[in-house]
């Protein structure tokens, strides 16, 4: 097969027809719409709930094999499309900061200046007994995302080193380490006595923590679909039964972008969290040293 890029005037990867981002779209659409209906104790929404999710993580992963597939075997991925799929990764990263600026400069907002409708008081008084305490379970929480960001360093430079063997110990780690996380988080919401009716304060609790959860669950799948698409080959020892996406191992330089954007990814998650530990655990539960209060007080 000739070389598309012999017999077009530009450097750029023309995509060909692709169901994936549609089935993509369909499967969120659904996934919300199940979410809510959910909530409404809809009769029928788990079992829409899991359909939707197992929709999108198969559209993604045949969405990965192409275009993993487009820039190994077929070549197509130019240093000019490389540095579309950098730029492309770098500002969906400044779009995510951004994101979590605004829900972080709400807590500042009533942290400094809480108005009367909250009692002059930050956090407001009648929800002050359901304050979870960054001493319990959020403590735990912090040192496994630490602990992960540590793992998944690890797991990087095991794997540049050609470590194989170590490289695998470490990166199943950082997935196990997140999982446990993201359990510790939903038995933490299925214990607090907190809600979205708990004044101002519970509404960005649970923005927070649960759209920080939510990136974490996305960096899961995204660090697992790496890691079988870096290790598959020592994992099974073979990979000439396995189908097209297994056998995608040995990666490097330009090729190795994905499994690389999934590691600044993780640590970009575990960034976040810093911050969501210290705004909705620490400061409020350390009410003598409140250095939020004490900054808008200055």
């Amino acid at each position: 097969m000739k070389n598309k890029f012999l017999l077009q005037d530009h450097p750029y990867n023309i995509v060909s027809r692709s169901p994936w981002p549609l089935t993509v779209a369909l499967g969120i659409f659904f996934l919300a719409l199940n979410g809510l209906l959910y909530l409404q104790t809809f009769k029928f929404a788990l079992f829409g709930l899991i359909i939707s999710f197992l929709v999108i993580f198969y559209s993604i992963l045949r969405w990965t094999t192409d275009v993993i597939y487009e820039n190994k075997y077929l070549g197509e991925h130019t240093t000019y499309v490389e540095i579309n799929y950098l730029l492309g990764f770098i500002l969906f990263l400044l779009s995510e900061i951004l994101f979590f600026i605004s829900f972080f400069w709400a807590s500042f907002n009533y942290s400094f200046n809480p108005t009367i409708w909250i009692g002059c008081v930050w956090p407001p008084e009648e929800i002050s007994k359901d304050i979870i305490s960054h001493k319990s379970k959020p403590s735990f929480m912090n040192v496994l995302l630490l602990l992960s960001s540590f793992t998944i360093t690890c797991a990087h430079q095991f794997y540049s080193a050609c470590l194989t063997y170590l490289s695998v110990v470490y990166w199943f780690i950082t997935i196990l380490l997140g999982i446990i996380f993201f359990m510790f988080q939903i038995s933490e919401y299925r214990e607090s006595y907190l809600s979205f009716s708990s004044s101002v304060f519970g509404s960005v609790f649970f923005i927070l923590t649960g759209f920080h959860g939510l990136h974490v669950l996305l960096g899961l799948i995204w660090l697992s679909f790496s890691f079988f698409e870096l290790h598959a080959f020592y994992i099974y020892g073979t990979y000439l039964d396995l189908p097209p996406f297994f056998r995608l191992t040995t990666l490097t330089g330009s090729q190795f972008k994905g499994p690389l954007f999934s590691i600044y990814y993780w640590h970009f998650v575990d960034t976040i969290w810093l911050f969501v530990f210290y705004l909705v655990y620490v400061s409020i539960s350390l009410e003598n040293i409140n250095f939020l209060w004490l900054i808008g007080t200055y």
